[in-house]
């Protein structure tokens, strides 16, 4: 006598059998979306000002660097200050910082040269002051 079993993987088959779905169950996806969608949303926007901030700082550093190193080789006629600002206002390229930072150059018995650039990072999340500095020791 044949089985009246059905095939696995057609509908009514074996394996397919579900809890049928009562009216408490209405819904519930939309209010699980509705709690989670916003803290998705914010840890997005987390990430993408993590990531701005964070390429922020390595344009300071990197124009601290730069700035220091032209204030350590720029010979005593021209102005180190003058000439590492320079230096330091285009290596920071789209940043808007108010002042391109402070140097202090070899001079006397300074054994090192220092630049700072201080920036005020405007985020969408959060607000942060960054500071990029470097130090290079003058030639002998």
């Amino acid at each position: 006598m044949p089985s009246r079993r059905r095939a696995r993987g057609f509908p009514g088959g074996a394996g397919t059998t579900r809890a049928p779905s009562t009216r408490t169950d209405r819904g519930v996806v939309a209010v699980e979306m509705a709690l989670l969608l916003p803290v998705l949303i914010m840890l997005i926007f987390m990430i993408i000002d993590f990531g701005r901030a964070f390429n922020a700082q390595l344009r300071l550093n990197e124009a601290a660097r730069q700035g220091v190193r032209t204030a350590v080789l720029t010979q005593p006629p021209a102005d180190p200050q003058t000439a590492a600002a320079d230096i330091m206002t285009t290596a920071l390229g789209g940043l808007a910082v108010a002042d391109p930072g402070a140097v202090e150059p070899c001079a006397g018995t300074a054994a090192q040269a220092r630049a700072t650039v201080v920036y005020d990072f405007q985020g969408t999340l959060f607000n942060r002051t960054l500071i990029g500095q470097a130090v290079m020791q003058c030639p002998t």
